[in-house]
Order: C-alpha cells, then sequence, then structure tokens
C-alpha cells in the first residue's frame, strides 16, 4: 500500500491537547475555592486558599533527565505549614505506562529519591493578576 503526500502529512500532525476555555478554567477554580471554604484552616484564612502550583521547565527537564524511561509525572498533593500558614505542597514523582496504567516510580533509599518538590504554590508565587486567579 502506498501513502499519498496528505496522508503523510496527515501522520505527522501535531498530538491534540484537551484545551478548554476560560470560562470553563474559572468556573472549575471557583467551584474549588468553595469547596476548600469547608476547611477549617480555610475558613478562618480565606487568602491561603491554594490555588495553583507551578512547576518550571527546567525542573521537569531535570526529572526527565534522571528518569528518561519515564511516561509522565504525577503530582500528589499535601499542605505543609510555612511561615505560619498552611501552603499547598506537591510531591512530583516519574511514571511509567505498563498496559495503559501509569505506575509511579518510586525510589527512596535515602541517598537517591524518586519523589521530588520543586513545586511552589500561590499563594506566595502568584505573580502578576490573572485571569484565573478568581
Amino acid at each position: 500500500m502506498t501513502t499519498t503526500p496528505d496522508q503523510n502529512a496527515h501522520s505527522q500532525e501535531e498530538p491534540q491537547y484537551p484545551e478548554i476555555s476560560l470560562e470553563k478554567a474559572q468556573a472549575r477554580i471557583t467551584k474549588w475555592l468553595t469547596e476548600a471554604q469547608s476547611i477549617q484552616y480555610f475558613q478562618e484564612h480565606p487568602e491561603d486558599i491554594p490555588r495553583a502550583i507551578l512547576v518550571k521547565h527546567e525542573d521537569l527537564d531535570g526529572l526527565r533527565k534522571n528518569f528518561p524511561e519515564a511516561s509522565g509525572i504525577r503530582i500528589y498533593f499535601g499542605l505543609e505549614e510555612f511561615e505560619g500558614k498552611m501552603r499547598l505542597i506537591g510531591s512530583v514523582v516519574p511514571v511509567e505506562e505498563e498496559e495503559g496504567q501509569y505506575n509511579d516510580v518510586i525510589l527512596s533509599d535515602g541517598a537517591k529519591s524518586s519523589i521530588y518538590d520543586f513545586t511552589s504554590p500561590c499563594p506566595i508565587f502568584c505573580g502578576k493578576p490573572s485571569p484565573m486567579h478568581v
């Protein structure tokens, strides 16, 4: 079977990513903020409700260098007290795909670990005002 130039071009298209509208993102964020207010600490400190986590490209690049076989990453959410306030923390682990499942790659022997904390929570590292900061 031969392929036409059009078929060849189609097979080399950029992958499609699941984009959503700003309005849908804002609705999700608003729902999160509403639900987070049910947590006692955030009822008393609504300004501390976690809004986002920044992960820089260079951190992801380093993880990819250390774990080239990884298919992606998973971010586990946690809370940690920082300067007297509760902050959202992301524990990042590489994952490998096996038979349609993405499994954590966990190495933690004291000398080397595959669990990373290079996330920067917002609030603290929010940057300039954004339409995503509802």
